[in-house]
């Protein structure tokens, strides 16, 4: 037996704002000509500068470690980037010429426009924005983490 359960407005308005949200940085990484994961790769080193870990990137795009590898790899033999060894096992990852031309062409002005929103909307309504997501999302993951696991086999 199945319950149905209804979405309530706010929710259905939430899931429509974010996945628009997800189809607008999708379209400017295609009209960039580069994977969403190239896109993601590219800004993560944008904000955390040259010669940061394959580890951060993960952490910052929240994108599953052999995807960034593949990713970070294949940006690599297409001459967009370098990896220097670091402590350890760690890769340190590098902007290429090429890779800097193709970040400043499509990724700054992202992070340009993005900026220009915050600016608008003005420290407070920022802020305001900001704490209001960052609650939701802690609400919704601790709800969500203390849900049952039902995992069985599903054909």
């Amino acid at each position: 037996m199945h319950t149905h359960i209804k979405i309530s407005a706010d929710l259905a308005r939430y899931n429509h704002i974010n996945k628009k949200l997800i189809d607008m940085y999708h379209d400017a990484s295609q009209r960039a000509g580069m994977s969403s994961s190239m896109f993601d790769i590219l800004y993560s080193i944008v904000e955390m500068g040259d010669g940061c870990r394959q580890k951060d990137i993960c952490q910052a795009c929240y994108i599953p470690k052999q995807t960034v590898h593949s990713s970070i790899r294949k940006m690599a033999e297409d001459g967009y980037l370098t990896l220097e060894s670091g402590r350890g096992r760690e890769k340190l990852i590098y902007l290429t010429e090429k890779g800097k031309i193709i970040t400043e062409e499509n990724i700054l002005p992202i992070i340009e426009a993005e900026n220009k929103v915050f600016l608008q909307m003005g420290e407070q309504q920022s802020l305001i924005f900001l704490n209001l997501l960052e609650e939701y999302m802690t609400r919704l993951d601790k709800t969500m983490k203390d849900l049952p696991s039902n995992r069985k086999e599903h054909v």
